[in-house]
């Protein structure tokens, strides 16, 4: 049953949200996760998380709600059942978790990559004279 609900919530994402949008903010909470292990108290806390800024990208997640003592429109998120949540998050995990890796990695080798490139500028302009 939560499994199905957490396919019709995919399958609704996929056609309301540009899947570069989605997998960019799936990648990027991956990569945040890695870079700040600590802001995650577990792993289900990460899932939660995961599913609930992508399914942010979709405006059928939140509805609006009028806050009458700041006189504006207050968005308000729709809420999953957990076991659905889950579910939901196994699906990204499996579809972007890899790739989000991957792109850890390419940040951590950034730093040395630019060093490379400085040494090699300095290498060129040291040849021109």
């Amino acid at each position: 049953m939560h499994e199905h609900k957490a396919a019709e919530e995919l399958l609704r994402l996929d056609r309301n949200v540009p899947f570069e949008e989605l997998a960019c903010t799936a990648m990027a909470m991956k990569v945040f996760q890695c870079a700040n292990p600590r802001s995650f108290r577990d792993d289900r806390a990460f899932d939660f998380q995961l599913v609930r800024r992508v399914r942010a990208l979709d405006e059928l997640a939140v509805y609006k709600t009028w806050n009458c003592k700041r006189r504006v429109m207050h968005r308000v998120y729709r809420d999953l059942r957990p076991q659905t949540v889950e579910a939901l998050a196994q699906y990204m995990k499996l579809a972007f978790g890899e790739a989000g890796l991957l792109l850890q990695d390419h940040e951590k080798a950034r730093p040395d990559l630019r060093a490379t490139e400085s040494r090699a500028l300095a290498n060129a302009v040291a040849a021109l004279r």
